[in-house]
């Protein structure tokens, strides 16, 4: 199944709903496609302090970034993570 085809089944199961239980499901489903791009939107989303989404949505795109599946995409931002954390600290 392509992105495409990911993202027509999201809508179609969610439809209107505005529920904050599936905005959550809709941010962990949408990072959670294996695509890089995704990835690096997603990555940048969650450590930029400026960023406008709340932490309940960051924990939801942190819960959807990472897959074993998906290793190969995820591997560069194993070592990002530690430098954030130096920068949180």
């Amino acid at each position: 199944m392509n992105t495409e085809e990911k993202n027509q089944m999201l809508e179609k199961v969610l439809k209107d709903d505005k529920s904050d239980i599936a905005k959550t499901v809709r941010l962990q489903c949408e990072v959670s496609i294996a695509d890089p791009a995704i990835k690096a939107q997603a990555w940048k989303d969650i450590t930029d302090p400026n960023s406008a989404f709340s932490m309940k949505e960051k924990q939801a795109k942190m819960a959807g970034f990472y897959a074993w599946s998906q290793f190969e995409i995820c591997k560069p931002y194993f070592d990002q993570y530690y430098e954030e954390l130096k920068v949180a600290d």
